[in-house]
């Protein structure tokens, strides 16, 4: 029910104590029953005119690493099939951008997107895998944003959920909850950090794209009796 309200207000998004600032709002795509859910960072000049996540040079690469070429360009019209074929959905941390906000702006539009896609998460109840594309995507969900660390690495929701835990008691901001049946968190680089001069990343960021779609297609996540992303206790 909160999911479908957000839906009908997804043209504007207000944020300020009054609400008195309001921006278009890009809101998710694809369908509530997926398995697959794209978490990225924000939306850029190509997502906002859009309306719609990832129909930019990022969405080219996530949906050719996930097996769908196409044809002409990516927009709201063209990407529904591919998600529809692939049982995927894409959102964003954020779901606007300003690129002239203040820093104070800028906190208080992530706490109040926060509010958003929790909601969206809470909706998604056939999702299995989330794949983090970018920093701010591993941040929102795990707690730790250092994506040179985290990328290609696969987290299990316990381990997800315990991390998170150890964000909340440090800094008293807890991460996003998991969509309820979600097993397994994968990390990627976002592709615009191979795009700005580093091609190494490329094949890297297909591996875990691929390996993100593999997990999604399970019903259950890693079998591990240790928490194989966690750094050992004082080391």
């Amino acid at each position: 029910q909160v999911y479908e309200v957000l839906q009908r207000e997804a043209g504007v998004f207000r944020i300020g104590r009054d609400g008195s600032v309001i921006h278009p709002r890009v809101a998710g795509a694809g369908p509530l029953t997926a398995r697959l859910l794209i978490l990225g960072e924000r939306p850029g000049p190509n997502e906002m005119r859009e309306r719609a996540p990832m129909v930019g040079k990022t969405g080219e690469v996530v949906f050719r690493y996930l097996g769908r070429r196409f044809e002409g360009v990516l927009t709201r019209e063209t990407q529904a099939p591919l998600l529809d074929a692939l049982n995927a959905r894409i959102t964003n941390v954020r779901c606007y951008l300003d690129e002239d906000e203040t820093e104070a702006q800028a906190a208080e539009g992530y706490v109040a997107c926060s509010e958003h896609l929790q909601a969206e998460f809470d909706s998604l109840t056939e999702a299995r895998t989330v794949l983090c594309v970018g920093g701010d995507a591993a941040y929102a969900v795990l707690g730790r944003g250092d994506i040179t660390k985290l990328h290609g690495t696969v987290w299990t929701r316990r381990e997800a959920e315990a991390v998170s835990a150890t964000r909340a008691a440090t800094v008293g901001c807890p991460g996003l909850r998991l969509p309820p049946r979600v097993h397994t968190v994968v990390c990627s680089y976002h592709p615009a950090f191979a795009m700005r001069g580093f091609p190494r990343a490329w094949p890297l960021i297909g591996r875990a794209i691929q390996r993100a779609k593999w997990w999604a297609g399970r019903e259950s996540g890693p079998e591990r009796r240790f928490m194989l992303n966690l750094r050992p206790p004082g080391a």
